[in-house]
């Protein structure tokens, strides 16, 4: 099928489920007729008359099922009430800036770098985590969490960067129950830091040298990403 006919068989799967939040009964399966969808009959009407009727089957238990998760609250919407009015508030992913991807992904690459120079790594008792030394499995799992801390982090200055990036790492290898030490002297509080990291352990200074050393090679090599 090509690429006009599947948008067209979506258009018009989806105009049928939009119907709902009007009427008591299931609305009636678009057509897939090759004349009216030109491009089906290379692949098989059948096949997508039974992609069709699995969608409808699947929309219509939704319909009558409309609490799926058994949660009733005075803010519970029904399914079809809510496909009509567009409301999927907590249902909207989230729009991450390419461009900020990219930066973030050099700035992971320099603190991961300089983690490896400085033999912070030797500190880990056991295999060397993925995500010590892997800056797309590091980005995958972290750029989320850095942009909601960092609203537009590629603004600020030198200093306020650096501070932005101990705090985001301070987070994350806590080895403190409080959370308010990297290494609290109380051998009771202390814990696996949050990174998951076994044994692994970074001191406040050490923590701001790096960030700082991080900041610093990421703002002399950012033209490059101009």
């Amino acid at each position: 099928m090509d690429t006009a006919a599947f948008t067209t068989l979506s258009e018009a799967l989806m105009s049928a489920a939009r119907q709902w939040g009007a009427r008591d009964e299931p609305p009636a399966r678009p057509s897939t007729h090759p004349a009216l969808l030109p491009g089906l009959a290379e692949v098989g009407v059948a096949a997508i008359q039974s992609l069709s009727t699995e969608l409808h089957i699947q929309l219509d238990w939704m319909r009558t099922h409309w609490n799926r998760r058994g949660h009733f609250t005075s803010k519970s919407v029904p399914f079809q009430q809510r496909l009509t009015a567009q409301r999927f508030e907590h249902h909207v992913p989230s729009v991450l800036n390419q461009t900020d991807g990219d930066h973030f992904g050099l700035l992971v690459r320099i603190l991961l770098g300089k983690m490896h120079d400085g033999k912070f790594l030797e500190r880990i008792e056991g295999s060397i985590p993925r995500l010590a030394i892997d800056p797309i499995k590091f980005h995958r799992s972290y750029y989320k969490r850095w942009t909601d801390a960092n609203d537009r982090w590629r603004e600020l200055d030198s200093s306020r960067l650096a501070d932005a990036l101990y705090e985001f790492l301070f987070m994350l290898w806590t080895t403190d129950k409080q959370g308010t030490e990297l290494v609290p002297r109380d051998p009771k509080r202390r814990k696996l830091c949050n990174a998951g990291w076994k044994s692994f352990y970074i001191s406040e200074a050490e923590l701001k040298s790096l960030a700082m050393d991080v900041v610093t090679q990421y703002l002399r090599n950012v033209r490059q990403l101009k």
